[in-house]
């Protein structure tokens, strides 16, 4: 009888993790997150500030004209002085009170007064930050596909990026945060 038993635990438990592996399979394919289109790029040369610009170069280089949702940089935030680093993050909070208004989370009369002035002044102070060259490329960047597939063509055909298509842009080219 404990043989029997054994046995059936056994297959029992063998069944419930090939049901498990089927569960986690079915359900990766059916959820999609952030990994499923998203790429990292290391060793980002520091003179790259401009998400645009990046994001251009990327779509000659992998040749996936409008296929590239965005780019996101890191940026060297952690290395600022004390003070910038609180501007950064006061810049932070008004972008993020001009997303809730801008998506109807809140009405315009509920956000502290000023809200369009400041989200411009925050512009012209960051674009400074670059252009003094105080803040930097951390050296990643993230890249976000539109549809899984141009990610996984990209992994599949590529183990890098050239790091020639960054030499080639100045560093002025790079700061370009207006266009």
């Amino acid at each position: 009888v404990c043989v029997l038993l054994w046995v059936v635990l056994v297959l029992m438990s063998l069944c419930f993790h090939y049901y498990q592996a089927w569960f986690t399979g079915s359900y990766d394919r059916t959820l999609h997150s952030a990994e499923d289109y998203t790429l990292q790029l290391t060793n980002v040369p520091d003179h790259v500030t401009s998400e645009r610009r990046l994001k251009r170069l990327l779509e000659e280089e992998l040749r996936m004209h409008e296929k590239i949702h965005g780019v996101c940089i890191c940026y060297n935030f952690l290395s600022l002085p004390e003070h910038d680093k609180e501007e950064i993050e006061e810049m932070l909070e008004n972008m993020t009170e001009h997303d809730t208004w801008k998506n109807g989370w809140c009405p315009e009369n509920q956000c502290v007064g000023g809200l369009k002035q400041r989200i411009e002044h925050d512009k012209q102070k960051f674009t400074e930050l670059v252009r003094s060259g105080r803040l930097k490329c951390s050296g990643q960047a993230w890249v976000v596909f539109k549809r899984q597939v141009d990610m996984v063509k990209v992994q599949e055909e590529r183990c890098g990026i050239r790091r020639a298509i960054f030499e080639a842009e100045t560093e002025e080219q790079m700061n370009d945060l207006i266009h």
